[in-house]
């Protein structure tokens, strides 16, 4: 696996998740969060996604932290967990837990 060297979460991405209460802290209240994580994660799409997905891109030089394959900014691109939401959904959209 690639090193990635994080960056910090890009400031809308963290208002972002204050606004719609989905930071570690909010997660980790809800009480039927692995129930939930699929519908929480749906609502991480539109222009925050795409560009936490290009940020992230460009953190890992277009190389994929897997394969270490070139990837594109295409919508086959997916962001990934490092720690999987089934094992711990309050990391679900931590920046430090996402790759692409």
């Amino acid at each position: 696996m690639k090193y990635i060297n994080k960056k910090s979460s890009p400031p809308k991405f963290e208002q972002w998740k204050k606004e719609y209460q989905l930071t570690e802290t909010h997660l980790s209240a809800i009480t039927s969060l692995e129930n939930e994580k699929n519908k929480i994660w749906g609502k991480f799409s539109g222009e925050i996604k795409t560009k936490v997905k290009e940020l992230l891109l460009n953190e890992q030089s277009f190389i994929c932290c897997y394969c270490q394959q070139r990837i594109k900014a295409d919508k086959q691109t997916t962001i990934e967990h490092f720690i999987a939401r089934d094992v711990d959904p309050t990391k679900m959209f931590d920046y430090d837990n996402i790759f692409v």
